[in-house]
């Protein structure tokens, strides 16, 4: 079995240091936060990441 102390990881935080705080602002309901909306779309909305291939097949592809 491998030991996991013989390996070393990323932290799953890396790259995100140093960003503004999410606001606190509510919604009427009171339930939920206030989504700031996005400066555009995510590239996740046109096309696929990798290793999926963007052909005809849409996706069914595995490289």
């Amino acid at each position: 079995m491998s030991e996991p102390w013989n390996y070393t990881y990323i932290s799953p935080l890396e790259g995100y240091q140093g960003l503004e705080p999410l606001p606190n602002e509510r919604a009427e309901d009171g339930k939920s936060f206030i989504n700031p909306p996005a400066e555009k779309k995510s590239e996740a909305y046109t096309k696929f990441t990798s290793p999926i291939m963007n052909s005809i097949r849409g996706g069914f592809e595995y490289v």
